[in-house]
């Protein structure tokens, strides 16, 4: 996906990064991504809700920008597969 998306339009969409290049998403502007997110993760990760840091990997804020902004599809299950640690 990174190589659709330029890490400004990253920066964009969700403010700033920390330093481990993650995002907090609460910071997004565009409310359709945020929603995006919070529909999206818990479901990815099996979780009830969003974890209390609020913060979302650079792989997730890639994959909420291609769908939002480039109107790709991606596929989550493969996603999830190559970035679930549990």
């Amino acid at each position: 996906m990174g190589q659709y998306v330029a890490h400004e339009k990253l920066v964009e969409t969700f403010e700033k990064a920390t330093l481990r290049l993650k995002f907090h998403y609460l910071e997004c502007q565009n409310l359709d991504s945020k929603a995006k997110v919070e529909k999206i993760w818990p479901l990815c990760y099996g979780k009830a809700k969003m974890p209390y840091c609020m913060i979302i990997t650079k792989e997730f804020a890639l994959g909420i920008v291609v769908e939002s902004k480039l109107d790709k599809v991606v596929n989550r299950a493969t996603f999830v597969k190559e970035t679930n640690t549990n």
